[in-house]
């Protein structure tokens, strides 16, 4: 036993010291212009507007704004998105390169530089907690949902998006796709549904949902070439392409979305 423990904390060591190297000062200027390519970016504004949905249909049930905390919000970009269902919004990112050091809107915006796994808000302060492509980037996932659990109000939600380590291009093509997953570094756990399901259930969560997207997933050049389409054309085809492997191959989308109460 004491040498599984050992073993165990060498391993949360050396993700905190792979955590520190990759994200705590984490820059994407160069990855948003050198990599991220037109269909990728349109697939995160589609994420967005998804995710400011889920937040409209939460005020919808609470009747009032929502105080929610967007954990690993880079340069907070999202607020803009969900604000018209936010009463308040905090945005809390490990990287000062990445906060905005111009913005001021108020009581009800703030930003803080801070960790997942040790949040720097009240406890029972929250009716949402934001987890959007993020906790695959942390180095202690079960701490984070802990931290969520925490801050969230009775009845508050957590929403995590991932890609899924099981999605069927990876089947398909398992020896490119280890080799893509050997060079992300910055990415210290690669999870898949059932994984999140049970870390939200050992932080004590309830009544929990998920939902497959994204998979639509295509060699870069060909994506490249669809981001030349008008916006609407390749929402329209990333919705269709949803639709169908949902209902073909559930659970293997290139991303997934996991929801749960306190």
């Amino acid at each position: 036993m004491r040498l599984k423990s050992a073993g165990a904390a060498t391993q949360g060591k050396t993700r905190y010291q792979q955590w520190e190297r990759t994200q705590s000062h984490w820059n994407d200027e160069q990855f948003l212009a050198e990599t991220a390519n037109a269909f990728m970016k349109r697939r995160w504004r589609r994420l967005n507007r998804r995710v400011a949905a889920f937040c409209g249909a939460e005020a919808r049930r609470l009747a009032r704004g929502l105080d929610m905390v967007d954990v690993g919000c880079a340069h907070a970009d999202f607020e803009a998105w969900g604000r018209p269902a936010l009463a308040s919004y905090t945005g809390v990112e490990p990287s000062a390169a990445l906060l905005p050091k111009d913005r001021s809107e108020g009581a009800a915006f703030r930003l803080i530089r801070g960790k997942a796994e040790r949040l720097p808000c009240p406890p029972r302060s929250a009716d949402l907690v934001l987890l959007k492509e993020v906790l695959d980037h942390c180095y202690d996932p079960g701490a984070v949902l802990a931290e969520a659990a925490r801050v969230l109000r009775p009845g508050g939600v957590v929403l995590l998006t991932l890609t899924n380590d099981r999605a069927w291009y990876k089947r398909l093509l398992p020896g490119r796709a280890a080799r893509i997953k050997a060079g992300q570094d910055d990415h210290l756990f690669f999870f898949h549904p059932d994984w999140v399901k049970d870390l939200l259930l050992q932080a004590g969560f309830t009544d929990l949902g998920t939902e497959d997207s994204h998979y639509l997933r295509l060699p870069y050049r060909v994506e490249s070439a669809l981001g030349a389409l008008p916006e609407p054309w390749t929402d329209a085809l990333l919705a269709g392409t949803d639709a169908v492997g949902a209902l073909s191959l559930p659970g293997l989308g290139g991303s997934f979305w996991s929801w749960a109460r306190r």
